[in-house]
């Protein structure tokens, strides 16, 4: 198989290597933008992950700083990939949907400590919807790449009541 044609993992131990620039030079193949392919998968659904399972939000950190480094294959980048499909599609309880959102919000916000009280009372559709709007507004790249931004309100919007089944 050619360079060109090798998965986007290959590209990036390339660039590690220095060797991205010679290939890119060489083809017509896209050049990629991130250093760290594990990374970046995982700065774009920690918060996702975060809403459903925190022990597995917090363990996963040090394994994705695995994953990038010289010993990580494409195999450890697919494991990662599968764990972060089959954990959003679970259903966040909202205890957890909260505490990720409020996650969220202390990385966008910019409201004196005096006002945490105020929006933790919040309902879960306004805390969202401040972020998002935060968001847009400074044009914040981090969160704008999060899956926690728009999948999250699919939640709030399916979630039944405390302590209540789906209808389903």
């Amino acid at each position: 198989m050619s360079d060109t044609k090798k998965h986007p993992k290959h590209l990036c131990k390339l660039r590690k290597k220095g060797k991205l620039d010679e290939l890119a030079a060489r083809s017509s193949a896209p050049r990629i933008t991130c250093n760290k392919c594990g990374e970046q998968l995982w700065s774009q659904h920690k918060y996702s992950v975060l809403a459903r399972d925190p022990q597995l939000y917090r363990s996963l950190g040090p394994k994705v700083a695995t994953i990038d480094s010289e010993q990580g294959t494409d195999q450890d980048l697919a494991v990662l990939a599968q764990l972060l499909c089959e954990t959003l599609r679970t259903r966040p309880p909202q205890g957890r949907l909260k505490n990720a959102l409020l996650h969220m919000w202390g990385y966008i916000s910019e409201v004196p400590p005096s006002m945490k009280d105020q929006v933790e009372t919040w309902d879960l559709k306004r805390l969202l919807t401040e972020i998002q709007q935060r968001t847009q507004t400074r044009h914040e790249p981090y969160l704008t790449a999060s899956t926690a931004l728009s999948e999250l309100g699919a939640w709030l919007e399916a979630s039944p009541p405390e302590n209540q089944p789906p209808l389903i």
